[in-house]
């Protein structure tokens, strides 16, 4: 019996020996025929490669921004990453570091993108552009230093380390400043004027904003709010004009439209412009971007009080 017993445990152990050594032929086999097609494949190891960029917002404070990250699984088993932090760097100078705390399964011998989020505060990233910028530079490197903590055994207390360095567009933050205010019609019943704004693209692409919307507040009274669905186009390395019509009654702001008028020297504003972009660069396309400005009236009614003298002299057909 006991003789019957250790054949049959040896039979046993020399099949899972063999099925081992099978699946291990096939796996390697798998890997180089892999490994022609991508010389950076791996046997075993998952690996981590950047996909893209993308800008979801923009602020006067902060970027923020996806970061899509494609995750390449070997093994023939899955596995389930507990947590991820990243350290990324523009230009060589650190930009931020976070941690994603959420879990994430992955398949085995599966490709999957995982989304990260991305928060830039403009204050260093501006720096790091403007120093681009002087260097005449439209393109720099991206190095993302990530360490992926998993839930294997093996590898519980040890994450995964991975460094990455990928060329890619810079994109410059755009600059938006309120030129001027503009009145077209003054009347007892309604008032009609233009808020005209100037954006500069220093990019090397050009894009497109829509679904335009803007407040103006004056002495901490909201004046006009509204929404313009008209695309603009802002050419690359260029200034275009952006106009928000607005129309009011005055007997709805008269403290604010008379110190428009009558008292811009005596009076603040704050301006909020928020866009989406339409560009064929995927990093911003369908991005949120939002400006603001603040200052005194006088700075921008300069031409308040010269287009009204226009219509004071024009003739009466013309100022109607």
């Amino acid at each position: 019996m006991h003789a019957a017993a250790m054949r049959t445990s040896i039979v046993v152990t020399l099949l899972v020996l063999l099925a081992v050594a099978v699946a291990g032929y096939w796996l390697y086999g798998s890997w180089k025929d892999k490994k022609k097609q991508d010389p950076e494949a791996t046997f075993i190891k998952p690996r981590l490669l950047l996909s893209a960029f993308n800008v979801t917002s923009i602020t006067p404070d902060r970027t923020n921004l996806t970061m899509r990250m494609r995750i390449d699984n070997p093994a023939p088993i899955g596995f389930t990453v507990d947590s991820v932090r990243y350290t990324i760097y523009m230009a060589g100078q650190e930009v931020m570091q976070s941690r994603y705390a959420k879990a994430v399964a992955f398949k085995g011998h599966d490709t999957s993108e995982v989304a990260l989020p991305v928060v830039l505060q403009n204050q260093p990233l501006v720096r790091v552009l403007r120093a681009l910028k002087e260097q005449n530079k439209d393109s720099t490197d991206y190095r993302i230093v990530t360490a992926v903590y998993t839930g294997l055994p093996f590898l519980k207390h040890k994450p995964l380390r991975y460094d990455e360095t990928v060329r890619g567009p810079s994109f410059l933050i755009p600059d938006m400043t309120l030129e001027r205010i503009q009145t077209e019609h003054v009347g007892l019943k309604n008032m009609s004027f233009n808020m005209i704004a100037k954006v500069y693209n220093p990019n090397t692409y050009p894009f497109k904003f829509k679904q335009m919307s803007y407040r103006m507040d004056v002495n901490g009274e909201t004046l006009a709010q509204g929404r313009v669905d008209s695309l603009v186009n802002i050419p690359a390395k260029d200034t275009a004009t952006v106009i928000t019509p607005v129309e009011l009654k005055p007997s709805k702001a008269f403290a604010s439209l008379y110190a428009l008028l009558f008292k811009p020297a005596d009076t603040q504003y704050a301006y909020s412009f928020e866009c989406k972009t339409v560009s064929n660069s995927k990093m911003i396309d369908n991005s949120r971007m939002a400006f603001s400005a603040k200052g005194n009236l006088k700075d921008v009614v300069q031409t308040v009080k010269a287009a009204r003298k226009q219509e004071d002299k024009a003739p009466v057909a013309s100022a109607r």
